[in-house]
């Protein structure tokens, strides 16, 4: 046993393991994080800028139309503010502004000017952290703190792999031995799109250039874009709404009084908001009247369908449609068709309100003789009795749906949950909800 202890001695030096191993973990993150800050341009320089702009405009080829232009162009006002505007003749035209810190959002559709103050799904957050973390790799709010070198066979011998945290969320850095300057940069933020096998969002970097004396990347992921750091602004950018008539430089100061006069004579119109109720929203029985209420705060009149839903998943559906311009009911169908047709095509029976008639699926029935349909105070009033089949049992989301003619509708909204009992010689039911929550 000495003999093996004395030519391990001989082969290594045990305190340069250990002093490998502590700057691994200890002195050397740091410090080659402050090699890139430095080769950036450094910190003071960094952290003085508040917004970035970034553009691209690129060229594109389509079967369908001629060649075209696309252009993007997005002001950022860090961290948590942004103005965009997207013109391409084949993918369409956006124009949106959102501000996290006073909670607003405006964006144009079908040439109109929408204002949604909630803006709930956060669109942009992930933009803002992927500008700071591309373009600065260091900001006044967003500051990765240097945890471990990375080593092994994936990392390249070219680079320094740094791992960090930034809110919360990994990033790691790959910096260039040479320029000590960002190649790649994986971010595992949790609304980061995977595209790594290590399970991040992983960034290619090249094409560094001076900007404002801070070396950025001008090609990120193969696209070319062109990067300006605090360029002036309106000073309501971020809070008012983005007219297409301003252009792509709308956010400009030269383009104040322009901006002024459009919100004067412009309409910024709050986004509508659907609401939906369903007595009862929850119960047990083989067959049930349910009266569906559904309501538009801005009216009902551009409302053309609505419908309710006893199901769960893609294919176990009881779904009635109601047509309400044309007083049609539509039954939908998918049941039949799981094992029959790759597409799952959705076929459906129609009839009209208030006939003799009566529609059939495999999993429910309606006599259309007693539907009604009416509107009072403003909300439309829906009476659909059901019958359930014996073999549609179990306990399903009641949800409900409608189509407007400004496509402002929910679709699947959840209002409760019906349980439909097994008879004595029928299977037995399934707790739906649970595998489809």
């Amino acid at each position: 046993m000495l003999w093996r202890t004395a030519l391990f001695l001989l082969l290594f030096d045990v305190p340069s393991l250990l002093s490998e191993q502590s700057l691994e973990k200890g002195e050397m993150p740091p410090r080659l994080w402050e090699q890139m800050i430095s080769a950036k341009g450094g910190r003071e320089r960094i952290h003085k800028v508040h917004t970035v702009l970034q553009r691209q405009v690129s060229r594109y080829r389509s079967l369908t139309f001629s060649d075209g232009e696309a252009r993007w162009d997005t002001l950022y006002g860090l961290p948590d503010r942004f103005w965009e505007w997207y013109d391409s003749r084949v993918f369409g035209f956006t124009l949106d502004v959102s501000s996290f810190r006073e909670n607003v959002n405006y964006f144009r559709r079908y040439n109109l000017t929408y204002m949604d103050p909630a803006n709930p799904n956060g669109r942009g957050l992930g933009f803002l952290r992927r500008i700071q973390l591309v373009y600065l790799n260091e900001t006044e709010w967003l500051k990765p703190q240097p945890i471990r070198v990375l080593k092994g066979k994936d990392i390249p011998s070219n680079v320094d792999a740094i791992q960090t945290m930034a809110d919360g969320a990994r990033v790691d850095f790959y910096l260039n031995r040479r320029t000590h300057l960002p190649s790649a940069i994986i971010d595992y933020a949790a609304f980061a799109f995977r595209n790594d096998p290590s399970g991040g969002h992983r960034y290619v970097l090249s094409h560094y250039k001076l900007v404002n004396g801070i070396f950025t990347p001008t090609v990120v992921d193969g696209e070319h874009y062109e990067v300006a750091f605090n360029p002036d602004y309106r000073e309501d950018t971020f809070t008012t709404a983005a007219f297409a008539e301003e252009g792509p430089e709308g956010w400009k100061p030269d383009k104040a009084a322009l901006h002024k006069t459009l919100l004067e004579h412009q309409r910024v119109i709050p986004v509508p908001e659907m609401h939906y109720v369903v007595e009862p929203s929850s119960g047990t029985g083989t067959q049930q009247t349910f009266r569906l209420t559904v309501g538009r705060s801005d009216g009902v009149d551009l409302i053309e369908k609505v419908g309710l839903t006893i199901g769960a998943g893609q294919f176990l559906w009881c779904s009635v449609e109601i047509d309400l311009r044309n007083r049609q009911i539509a039954l939908k169908n998918t049941t039949a068709e799981i094992n029959r047709s790759p597409k799952h095509r959705v076929f459906e029976s129609t009839g009209a309100v208030g006939s003799n008639q009566h529609l059939e699926n495999e999993d429910c029935r309606i006599e259309l003789a007693r539907v009604s349909v009416s509107t009072n105070d403003g909300e439309i009033h829906v009476f659909l009795p059901l019958i359930f089949k014996p073999s549609f049992a179990g306990k399903y989301w009641i949800t409900c749906s409608a189509d407007t003619e400004d496509q402002w509708a929910s679709t699947g909204v959840r209002a409760g949950v019906w349980t439909i009992p097994s008879s004595p010689n029928g299977p037995q039911g399934v707790d739906w909800t649970e595998k489809y929550p």
